[in-house]
């Protein structure tokens, strides 16, 4: 069996047809909760930030709570992120 990140592991995603984001994050959340997911750099490349896969899975299930609120069932929308400064 494959894991989300196409690799032998416990931790699948069997029904390849209904993989949301959200499926992807849970598998990363469960295996490693406080890895890492995104760093934020500055522009001399220090790290300036970090984003764990809770965090994450938390940010993205709050973004989709509000969409379903505010949109129907195979709404599409469009999603931009400002830079930071």
């Amino acid at each position: 069996m494959l894991d989300v990140r196409g690799q032998k592991g416990t931790s699948a995603v069997t029904d390849r047809s209904s993989v949301t984001l959200l499926d992807v994050l849970e598998t990363f959340k469960s295996d490693d909760p406080d890895r890492t997911a995104y760093l934020f750099l500055s522009h001399d490349e220090r790290v300036i930030a970090k984003l764990s896969y809770t965090e994450l899975h938390r940010q993205a299930s709050a973004i989709g709570n509000l969409l379903q609120t505010q949109c129907i069932p195979r709404d599409r929308v469009l999603i931009l992120c400002p830079p930071q400064a």
